[in-house]
């Protein structure tokens, strides 16, 4: 009997823990799914991601691509008013088809018609050229009744003979452009365009699953691409280097931290997750060479499906509780703490080799409850 009693104390003793430390992984899992659905907590989330941006550091520029910025010193050198008139833009596309551009892109939205001269010149530049891609512009009404989705194209003539993509850029709560617009038969992306018309319409180059979360993968601060005025580029047999734009793809857009009207433009440059070391925005041209260059590479960020990220944040509540449960409340905190610092690293390492990134200020937060 005393045996038996032995026992069934020792098997009790053996259970009981793991009782204890499965009734704590599921508090604080649940706990944790509830702080997941609130708006500060992802957007703390999110700021985790531009941490693991600006831990990794800028990368090298692609060399496939060169920006045309239209900037301030284009303004100063170039005494127009915008917008600029169309011959001007004529005269850069024949510019870079002389200096042999693969691809020539323009983040501008040619929307309205001008001088009817000015068209033609354009429109003629554009199918002489034979490769380039313009800007259309999407925005979408949601009502409590209806759904309507607005499309801004540029004008017939130079539809007619150009690619056409949508330029809009997804902007995330803070104000913040972390991911591409979703790639779409129907509605291809701008600079989905400019890949396929830099691979040949005949080959299927993009290298990225549209059925996956994915995130650009951002190089660095403003101007980390390879970026020339618009000015340089109109003469660039004489102000730039031999071969800058020979085989590249070309992206000509607004590089202004001040609209050119402050009556009718707002600027075309968005925070991104550099964009607080290196003290401001971001242009969107720069943005979209960005996401081309992920595109041809494949290296984009991939962000966990569901199931994965949940089945890690579980994971790593059922390790803290089975780790620090036997511990004083001192140990423990000391247990937490390396088991904090060791998910970071395994974050960083998995965000600045594998291009995935994980739920950084989750995981901290459940070892947190797993403590409490």
């Amino acid at each position: 009997r005393h045996k038996r009693t032995l026992h069934s104390m020792t098997t009790s003793d053996r259970v009981r823990p793991v009782l204890q430390a499965v009734l704590i992984t599921i508090s604080a899992f649940a706990a944790m799914l509830i702080l997941t659905n609130l708006p500060l907590f992802s957007l703390l989330e999110l700021k985790g991601l531009d941490f693991l941006f600006r831990l990794r550091g800028p990368l090298a520029s692609p060399s496939e691509i060169v920006v045309v910025a239209i900037d301030e010193p284009s303004f100063a050198e170039i005494p127009k008013q915008w917008p600029w008139p169309r011959s001007l833009h004529a005269r850069l596309i024949d510019q870079l088809k002389k200096a042999g551009a693969r691809v020539i892109g323009f983040d501008i939205l040619f929307a309205e018609a001008s001088q009817a001269e000015e068209d033609r010149a354009l429109a003629r530049a554009i199918q002489e050229a034979g490769n380039v891609v313009l800007a259309t512009e999407r925005s979408v009404i949601a009502d409590a009744l209806f759904r309507q989705t607005i499309r801004v194209d540029p004008i017939e003539p130079f539809m007619l003979t150009a690619l056409v993509g949508v330029a809009t850029l997804p902007i995330d709560p803070d104000g913040t452009v972390r991911r591409p617009l979703p790639l779409s038969p129907d509605l291809p992306s701008f600079s989905s365009q400019i890949v396929r018309l830099y691979l040949g319409q005949g080959r299927h180059g993009i290298r990225t699953d549209p059925s996956k979360a994915i995130l650009i993968n951002h190089f660095g601060p403003p101007r980390t691409i390879k970026t020339v005025s618009y000015y340089q580029a109109l003469e660039a047999d004489r102000m730039l280097p031999p071969r800058t734009f020979t085989d590249k793809i070309v992206l000509i857009g607004r590089a202004l931290q001040a609209p050119p009207e402050p009556q009718r433009t707002a600027p075309d440059v968005f925070p991104t997750p550099f964009s607080f070391d290196a003290g401001g925005p971001t242009a969107g041209v720069e943005i979209h060479a960005t996401i081309v260059a992920n595109l041809l590479a494949g290296q984009m960020v991939n962000e966990p499906s569901p199931v994965m990220r949940y089945g890690l944040l579980f994971l790593l509540v059922l390790m803290g509780s089975l780790a620090t449960l036997r511990l004083k409340p001192f140990w423990a905190l000391g247990a937490i703490i390396g088991l904090s610092a060791l998910f970071l690293v395994i974050a960083y390492v998995l965000f600045a080799k594998g291009r995935l990134w994980l739920p950084i200020f989750s995981g901290t937060v459940q070892f947190g409850l797993v403590y409490g």
